[in-house]
């Protein structure tokens, strides 16, 4: 799963997460804990949506001082659900971070949208008002992220894309928007010339988008989340430039 399976980063079960020590606030500092974080999410999304919690899916990295999870919510789709992610930190080496978007089963990734970017808020005094705020905005702009990501989707499946193009638009992705770095492109490369997932053989947009989020995960778990918007926000440019399509 996209922001756990990552480079520096672990699984972990809401016990172990919420056993981590939360740092003593300061004057300037007021650290946010991961416990509280989680609940208020799950609580808006409950009372904002109602719609019932699929799974909750938490990871840690640095020693346990940086945590990032997923929360995905059942809307009777055999193949993908809502999701909200977030990532804190007691290090303060991230602030708090949320975006919303889809979880894609056949592959465990997850997919977030450019279009909204839930900007992360730093751990000062009066961080948790302002956070309670981005968790609401979150929330009531998942929905609409869901949709937006759908519709995205569904065109990439009728965008046709040979073997050669796919290839340099991989390469585009790191020489012209160092959207991907070397290593990553080389997992995307292989990925394209050979699909992990069955799903994902046809040559189309769609087929390609699932390379570069399998690529992604190397990227170390801190910028993993803003990786995934960077890709998206790169083939919404694709869409509408280079495949003569309505964005």
């Amino acid at each position: 799963m996209l922001l756990l399976d990552t480079k520096g980063s672990y699984h972990a079960a809401l016990a172990e997460v919420n056993a981590i020590p939360v740092p003593p606030a300061t004057d300037s500092y007021r650290p946010v804990p991961n416990g509280d974080l989680i609940w208020m999410i799950e609580e808006r999304a409950d009372k904002l949506l109602s719609l019932p919690v699929t799974s909750r899916r938490l990871g840690l990295s640095q020693k346990g001082q940086q945590m990032f999870g997923v929360i995905t919510f059942d809307v009777d789709n055999a193949e993908k659900g809502l999701s909200i992610g977030f990532r804190n930190s007691y290090n303060k080496t991230l602030s708090v971070g949320l975006c919303a978007g889809q979880s894609v089963f056949v592959c465990s990734n997850m997919c977030f949208s450019g279009d909204e970017v839930f900007k992360p808020r730093k751990h000062t005094v009066h961080a948790w008002d302002d956070i309670l705020k981005l968790i609401n905005h979150a929330v009531l702009s998942a929905s609409e992220q869901y949709t937006k990501l759908d519709e995205d989707f569904d065109v990439w499946k009728q965008v046709e894309i040979s073997e050669r193009q796919g290839a340099a638009l991989i390469g585009q992705a790191i020489y012209d928007a160092n959207v991907l770095r070397p290593q990553q492109a080389t997992t995307a490369f292989g990925d394209w010339r050979k699909a992990r997932h069955p799903e994902f053989k046809e040559r189309t947009a769609w087929s390609l988008y699932n390379c570069f989020t399998e690529a992604i995960k190397r990227t170390p778990a801190g910028q993993i989340m803003d990786a995934q918007i960077d890709v998206h926000r790169w083939f919404r440019e694709r869409h509408a430039n280079e495949w003569n399509l309505a964005a």
